[in-house]
């Protein structure tokens, strides 16, 4: 079987994690010895995923989640999933990549769209 994680969040399971590592520490400390990513490493929600799988736990389910990546998306692709994070009230959060690829314009444009969900202070 092979799991797909996405380049979303994912939950994990702290405590499953901590006793994984609890008996590997080595691979911890190999995996954090980068300073920046490196091929060398895993990938933390791979094994999560994995670890949860082996113990029994089928129970993954694709993310209710809206994913924008301006800089790598055709304008019209962009502005159709745009309106699908507004009509969907599944959708809790948002990941948005490469923002500091695109125009100042663009920026603008996705900041002006995120501030219409933010919640006013009281």
């Amino acid at each position: 079987m092979y799991i797909i994680n996405g380049h979303t969040p994912h939950v994990m399971n702290k405590t499953r994690l901590e006793k994984f590592f609890l008996k590997n520490p080595d691979l911890l400390r190999r995996n954090l010895q980068y300073r920046f990513r490196n091929l060398e490493q895993f990938n933390i929600f791979s094994l999560s995923n994995h670890l949860e799988f082996r113990q029994g736990n089928h129970n993954i389910q694709r993310l209710n989640l809206g994913y924008l990546n301006p800089a790598f998306q055709k304008e019209k692709r962009f502005n159709r999933k745009i309106k699908h994070c507004e009509k969907n009230a599944q959708i809790k959060s948002v990941c948005l990549q490469s923002l500091d690829m695109v125009t100042k314009e663009k920026q603008d444009q996705i900041f002006d769209w995120l501030n219409k969900f933010q919640v006013p202070d009281e």
